[in-house]
């Protein structure tokens, strides 16, 4: 938060203050005021705005992990039993890995044998994930870093080597205490002041990321933008934070390559998968404030994989058909509160660039097309994020240092507040102003002694001899 006040002592550091960064804004305008030349003093007064404090962190190329869950089963008296069941991430930055599982016992018959599995994996990144670059979240004090901190971009930020005032992260708190970088030179580069005449000026601050307040001035203009979440992006499922580290779970992947080995002692194992499946499902497609377009569907009872297609109309053209898969997974499922409880699972599908009005979707189980669902979805489209850049000028008035006022009213005013009991007697004054005082007390004691004297001298007998010649 920027604070401007102003002080007939430029030096002086007002105890609430965090950064204090005087200015003098020389060769003002001398109108409405004497022949002398006029100044502007501002003290630019620097604070947290509501307490808030982000931490930026630099992220660099990832680890890429796929996180296996392997499970054996037997088959017991016409049953399947669990034998074995563990759960590996696996390094994926070489694009292959493979996990040794050996020394699992299982019942053979009358016998306990060990078996052998080797599992190979293959499988190349994603095609969209988050970027290296520079991000931040908000640090606030006594919460638990990783289930509440939120990871942000999409804003211009200040690495550790830099102090642009253009970008976020200018004011900053290093060893216990905040700080500009930079920051008289940047502020003194900053700030532009016009001045219409002595009494009163404009003022405009160039830079971004500040909130401005003018002492006076109930408003305050923000100018600020703290970007997006990350987890708003469709690809991005879920962000932990950690002390040295960030854990990003992507939502989209790739193709992945099995490979199972077993020893030849044991005959092979037998693959079985449950049928996809699906009740119903609902959903918007969505155009983002970036542009970004996307099926927001939430799906009944749904397992395994399913096949979708985006037609423009009921008749379901060829070659208006868009294709689409939609791979089911547990962490994307929840419950709702209903006596029956019913799963859902919901999903953020990117889509054609040229989708942009309501569609009909059709979407059906792998390899069941027989049971193909089809529903009219709404288009609904936000608009592009707008970013303002204006710097307005703020009006200011400041404190007029000395006689430089004209006009023999306006320092007769000035001598009469001066003169005051309660200004002299304040505790906020400087050692001269006593001295001040006692000149004016003089200087207004002498004015009323003359208006007094021209009063009795002059005016009232001018008076008396007008009344005395009107009665004649």
């Amino acid at each position: 938060m920027y604070r401007q006040k102003y002080y007939i002592d430029c030096s002086s550091r007002p105890s609430e203050s965090v950064v204090l960064c005087p200015t003098v804004i020389p060769f003002l305008s001398n109108t409405a005021c004497s022949k002398r030349k006029s100044a502007l003093c501002c003290t630019n007064t620097i604070t947290p705005y509501q307490n808030w404090r982000f931490q930026a962190i630099q992220l660099q190329q990832p680890d890429t992990y796929v996180v296996l869950k392997y499970t054996v089963y037997q088959r017991v008296q016409e049953k399947w039993k669990k034998s074995f069941h563990v759960t590996k991430p696996l390094n994926l930055n070489q694009g292959l890995a493979s996990l040794d599982l050996h020394g699992i016992g299982i019942d053979v018959g009358n016998d306990y044998k060990l078996l052998y599995f080797l599992l190979i994996l293959e499988v190349p990144r994603a095609h969209r994930r988050l970027e290296p670059g520079i991000y931040f979240y908000q640090v606030v004090e006594g919460r638990d870093l990783k289930t509440l901190a939120q990871l942000r971009d999409g804003v211009a930020l200040n690495d550790k080597l830099q102090s642009s005032l253009d970008k976020l992260g200018w004011f900053r708190f290093e060893n216990n205490s905040w700080h500009v970088v930079k920051g008289q030179f940047n502020i003194e580069q900053a700030q532009h002041v016009r001045g219409e005449d002595c009494k009163k000026h404009k003022m405009f601050f160039n830079a971004e990321q500040f909130v401005l307040h003018v002492d006076g001035d109930e408003k305050e203009f923000s100018k600020f933008n703290l970007g997006k979440l990350v987890t708003e992006y469709p690809y991005i499922r879920a962000v932990e934070i950690q002390s040295r580290g960030v854990n990003v779970e992507h939502a989209e992947g790739a193709a992945m390559t099995l490979t199972l080995k077993t020893d030849d002692k044991f005959p092979p194992p037998i693959f079985v998968h449950h049928i996809s499946q699906f009740k119903s499902f609902h959903g918007l497609i969505q155009l983002d404030e970036e542009s970004n377009r996307f099926l927001n569907l939430t799906i009944e009872s749904a397992r395994g994989t399913l096949r979708g297609r985006i037609f423009k109309d009921e008749s379901r053209d060829q070659h208006n058909e868009f294709p689409f898969d939609v791979r089911i997974s547990d962490s994307l499922s929840y419950k709702n509160s209903d006596k029956i409880e019913k799963e859902y699972y919901y999903t953020n599908v990117p889509i054609s660039f040229s989708i942009n009005s309501k569609s009909y979707i059709c979407l059906y189980p792998e390899g069941d097309p027989n049971k193909e669902q089809c529903e009219w979805l709404d288009y609904m489209p936000t608009p592009l994020k707008k970013y303002s850049n204006n710097h307005p000028w703020h009006n200011g008035k400041p404190e007029i240092i000395g006689d430089e006022e004209q006009g023999f009213v306006e320092y007769l005013k000035k001598i009469l507040s001066t003169i005051d009991p309660r200004t002299c007697l304040s505790q906020n004054q400087d050692n001269s102003h006593p001295i001040s005082c006692l000149v004016n007390l003089f200087i207004g004691l002498a004015l009323a002694l003359l208006l007094l004297g021209i009063c009795t001298r002059c005016i009232i007998p001018l008076a008396k001899w007008s009344i005395f010649c009107a009665k004649k």
